[in-house]
């Protein structure tokens, strides 16, 4: 077992509610594995750490899954397009993507991974990383640290993928080791901190094909 966490009190649905609530002042969206059958047969356990929600919250982030897999739900496409691309690179062992396959082919990966947020209240539409920073580390009292270092404990990820979040979670993860273009390990596990899967520097397939290379470099390395 892979242990990032001091804390082995189990993490509940209620804790986690509790503490980002602040006091029932804020709707809080739960979040973690989307579907834990396909997710414990994955070939790799992967784990995207985004920064926080934006827009109407459900009480889950597996909330309508289903629908975007089945093509019906588009909202915020690019990102969920990204996250599911990527997936389906590492998932599919698939050496480098040349060309975008159909969405039912790929889209079906959003069922077998897990996505938490580090902040789980709405935001706005784009975040600011200071503040972002700032709730994270509360003034020391390092409450959202806990609940976000027993959730990896939860889900045990071989591979976690950043998106802009990771330099705000390593002051917290103990024993890493850097890696080439600033990734780095910790737990045997591959920590890959990228661009948020929104950005528009990089097209669909460059996104998925540059992190898909990082991980294969650093598996087989």
């Amino acid at each position: 077992m892979k242990q990032f966490s001091n804390n082995v009190q189990k993490l509940t649905s209620e804790e986690i509610i509790s503490v980002y609530s602040q006091g029932n002042k804020y709707d809080v969206m739960l979040d973690g594995i989307i579907n834990q059958k396909e997710f414990d047969n994955a070939s790799f356990k992967i784990l995207w750490i985004m920064k926080e929600p934006y827009g109407a919250l459900p009480k889950h982030i597996s909330s309508g899954i289903q629908e975007r897999i089945a093509g019906t739900k588009t909202d915020s496409l690019l990102t969920w397009k990204r996250i599911a691309l990527t997936n389906y690179r590492i998932l599919k062992c698939c050496k480098s993507l040349t060309q975008e396959p159909n969405w039912t082919l790929y889209g079906k990966s959003l069922d077998e991974i897990a996505i938490i947020n580090l902040k789980k209240t709405a935001g706005k539409s784009t975040t600011n990383m200071n503040q972002l920073s700032n709730f994270f580390n509360n003034h020391g009292d390092q409450k959202y640290v806990d609940i976000i270092l027993r959730q990896l404990d939860q889900v045990q990820p071989d591979i976690v993928i950043g998106a802009k979040t990771l330099n705000i979670l390593k002051p917290y993860l103990r024993d890493t080791q850097d890696l080439e273009f600033g990734h780095f390990s910790c737990n045997k596990t591959i920590f890959i901190n990228t661009y948020h899967p929104a950005q528009r520097k990089l097209g669909n397939l460059e996104y998925a094909n540059i992190i898909g290379k990082r991980i294969d470099q650093f598996i087989n390395s």
